[in-house]
């Protein structure tokens, strides 16, 4: 946790900046379907784990996108952190066969005070746009994060996760205040270890 709030919770495209991952090993893990889980390594920095995207079937997905190609689609999402607003979901994801035995460190944050101080980077996704698990689904293309202006509108922008982008170095835990509504999102991330500076 503590490394988190020094680094900021990044992306996985923020997370190659920083260990500095380029060339050909950054394109199969930023670009392309990730079917097992990542470790880097960096001399300062330490380790990190990049997660796997195993929900993501490439064919599926070739179908549902529109005006954009899969290697888009994957680094749009790697562009991004995400954050579940269903609990249920969350504990679904963890339990997951290829989950359910590795340690999670997970994070929950107050919605009101994360959107208070935030909102100019907070994007809603109305479906899960990590997975494409159905034959049939749902569309998706560039056009899918809006930014979040107000309160979801309509059934289906209550389902799924939101996207947030956050600069690097933004704490990960916001605490709300008296009388704001206290809707909880959260967020799952491979643990893992870095050297202090110094």
């Amino acid at each position: 946790m503590e490394n988190i709030q020094k680094l900021g919770l990044l992306s996985t495209s923020a997370l190659l900046d920083r260990f500095e991952v380029n060339s050909d090993r950054r394109f199969v893990i930023e670009s392309v379907r990730r079917s097992e889980i990542v470790a880097l390594e960096h001399t300062e920095h330490g380790r990190a784990l990049v997660r796997d995207n195993k929900p993501m079937h490439e064919s599926v997905l070739e179908r549902c996108l529109a005006g954009m190609t899969s290697r888009d689609w994957y680094e749009t999402l790697d562009r991004r952190v995400f954050f579940w607003v269903d609990y249920k979901r969350l504990v679904r994801l963890l339990g997951a066969k290829a989950y359910r035995d590795r340690p999670h460190l997970v994070l929950e944050l107050e919605t009101a005070e994360l959107l208070r101080r935030h909102r100019e980077k907070v994007s809603l996704s109305p479906i899960n746009s990590g997975a494409t698990f159905t034959m049939n689904p749902a569309p998706r293309g560039a056009e899918h994060f809006p930014p979040h202006r107000g309160p979801p509108a309509g059934k289906g922008h209550r389902r799924g996760h939101c996207g947030l982008r956050r600069s690097r170095h933004q704490r990960t835990r916001a605490v709300g205040e008296p009388g704001t509504q206290r809707r909880k999102a959260w967020c799952s991330v491979e643990p893992f270890e870095m050297t202090p500076d110094g």
